[in-house]
């Protein structure tokens, strides 16, 4: 079953052993302090465009989420649950500084390309406005969140134009990871220049000796591999027969184009064969514009779902229309194969595989304007239907579609749409009016600008119960005081800007029988790990190191010289429970001997962070 729940990011952590202060830590840019050179640590500030389930990648029984970055050149983080009410950033991949992300990476998967049992955190990144990589990290096997600095593999996205491919478009919404043809090894389908549908997969270990290959559409063996004239937008596993294996459905943006790839086992598919008919083009068998009708070049802009509307084992495709502008954005439609008579990939022949389920849900459900982005399907009340879950604007809700269970799947009339408050009304500013004395205080409320982007599906907590994760954009990050003081003529204004604590990027969200729960989750960064300078600094000839960690956690201590050669080590790879500590440097090496005049290093290592002090020892 899987579930809405309500993710609030605060967190309250005690981090001294003898006295309990409180300290609250954002998921937003209040965290950062920009001048600290320490930094990025993390910064979403109002850009997660995905957040995806990845599950427990490395084997600790903690579950994790991965969520994506613009910044620092595009990165992915990765938020563990390092106990069941406590989010922890506990790796990123490295920053980059030397070019433009390209506001990618805009999706991350977590898979097993390579079929050895350690998993990877995949995902696409652009050099500003030029195709870049795909990224590829792995889980080392034994170190704890232990995924690297390096890539195991990477995709060039020029890596098969020379085998007759265009480049890979690494600026897309949408890359699937999935073992489509049941082979134990996961294979993953990214947007292409030429928008055709490749199927990569890896041949052999990563790192070591593994190289990609395209497993389904290579030019050469199944040149029948664009049946559009539009653009790639998404491919997902779908088993609209329900045969037991799950089809590749592609969705392309040119009038809501769909055709599918029939899995046959390892390495193996079916693509379709050129139409006989003119209009296969448009009118099926083999591709379908199902938009053509009403005139909208449409495309469901964050990515089409799979969904068991009735929960009769044939999988519906479910979306939104997005056009840019038009009569019909942001509907909400249904796409059904025809269950069992739906064999092969020449499935897609009719328009009344097509519907339109509903029109501005939005007013259905209380509000007078909405756009849906972010869209689902879970099974939220346990019922074995699946719902169809939406999220936009305005951001502080979700609503969901569920089938009531009798007449045509078909009909939007036989659905019922509810809505779930899942953020506050946010806060942005206050404005002040003073005049001669008289104190009026105005709040500015934000409604519209945030919007869910994206959505994810999973079991979180390891109850057997999915939680859906929940990636929001455009947060407003400030709150914004506006002074207006009255000078006798006219007002003065006078304006000051804060980091706004409760500009909340990333939510999980649950369903109860009685509406939505709370998991209230706190997240912890590298920032709530503290190493205090030592004292007494300069010292001769012993000196103490404070440090702090608001969690039970493997640490280090361990003193460099400015070269960076290890001269002692304090603590190393020992566990402390939450609290502050103490440790004590006598100014000698490993091999106690006394080290001469200078000034040295401190390094506090916790997991895949550190944090670093300079020492000036004195004779």
């Amino acid at each position: 079953m899987k579930k809405l729940g309500y993710f609030f990011i605060y967190l309250m952590l005690a981090v001294i052993t003898n006295g309990q202060i409180q300290q609250k830590a954002f998921f937003n840019t209040s965290q950062f302090d920009p001048a600290d050179p320490l930094r990025p640590w993390l910064d979403v500030t109002n850009h997660i465009r995905t957040a995806a389930i990845a599950g427990d990648m490395d084997k600790d029984g903690k579950p994790e989420i991965l969520a994506t970055e613009y910044a620092n050149g595009g990165r992915v983080h990765v938020l563990e649950f390092a106990t069941p009410n406590t989010l922890e950033l506990v790796w990123s991949s490295p920053a980059r500084t030397d070019v433009s992300s390209g506001s990618t990476p805009r999706w991350v998967r977590a898979g097993d390309l390579d079929g050895d049992g350690l998993r990877e955190i995949i995902f696409s990144q652009s050099d500003g406005t030029t195709d870049g990589r795909v990224n590829v990290y792995e889980w080392d096997g034994s170190t704890d969140n232990g995924y690297g600095t390096e890539t195991v593999i990477d995709f060039p996205a020029d890596l098969f134009v020379s085998s007759g491919t265009g480049n890979f478009r690494t600026n897309r919404e949408q890359g699937w990871v999935y073992d489509f043809d049941n082979d134990g090894r996961d294979e993953l389908i990214m947007a292409n220049r030429d928008s055709k549908v490749y199927i990569l997969g890896i041949n052999g270990d990563a790192p070591g000796f593994a190289a990609w290959q395209i497993e389904g559409g290579d030019p050469v063996a199944q040149p029948n591999n664009k049946f559009s004239a539009g653009s790639w937008w998404h491919s997902i596993p779908v088993d609209y027969d329900g045969d037991g294996v799950k089809e590749i459905v592609n969705h392309y943006w040119n009038f809501f184009g769909i055709w599918s790839i029939e899995p046959n086992g390892p390495d193996s598919y079916t693509y379709p064969s050129l139409p006989a008919n003119p209009d296969a083009g448009v009118a099926g068998p083999i591709y379908y514009e199902y938009t053509k009708g009403i005139n909208e070049d449409a495309v469901c802009y964050m990515g089409i779902n799979a969904a068991d509307v009735d929960g009769d084992g044939n999988e519906e495709v479910t979306g939104t229309i997005y056009i840019g502008s038009g009569d019909h954005n942001y509907e909400v439609i249904i796409l059904d194969a025809g269950g069992s008579e739906a064999t092969g990939v020449e499935v897609w022949k009719s328009q009344d595989q097509f519907a339109i389920l509903a029109d501005s849900l939005w007013k259905q459900v209380g509000f007078d304007y909405g756009e849906y982005w972010g869209n689902g399907a879970a099974d939220l009340n346990g019922n074995g239907k699946d719902e169809i879950i939406l999220g936009g604007v305005p951001g502080n809700y979700i609503t969901t579609l569920e089938y009531n269970g009798t007449g045509s799947i078909m009909d939007g009339a036989n659905y019922t749409a509810k809505k779930f408050k899942v953020y506050d009304l946010l806060i942005v500013g206050f404005n002040k009016y003073d005049s001669l004395g008289v104190v009026r205080e105005d709040t500015v409320w934000s409604n519209l600008e945030y919007f869910i982007a994206k959505m994810d599906a999973g079991d979180l907590t390891g109850d057997g119960k999915d939680e859906l994760v929940l990636a929001y954009q455009s947060v407003p990050d400030s709150l914004t005081f506006n002074t207006f003081t009255w000078n006798g003529s006219a007002y003065d204004k006078t304006t000051k800007k804060e980091f706004n604590p409760n500009a909340i990027n990333l939510r999980v969200v649950e369903a109860t029988a009685t509406g939505l729960k709370p998991i209230n989750t706190g997240l912890i960064t590298p920032d709530n790990y503290t190493i205090e300078q030592n004292y007494p600094n300069p010292f001769n000839p012993s000196t103490s190191i404070r440090f702090s960690l608001p969690l039970s956690k493997k640490i280090s201590v361990k003193v460099y010289d400015m070269l960076g050669n290890e001269i002692k080590t304090l603590v190393n790879n020992q566990e402390f429970g939450s609290g502050s500590y103490e440790v004590n440097w006598d100014g000698t090496n490993d091999f106690g001997q006394a080290v001469a005049s200078g000034n040295y290093i401190a390094k506090y290592t916790f997991g895949n962070f550190s944090k670093s002090i300079k020492m000036s020892l004195l004779k």
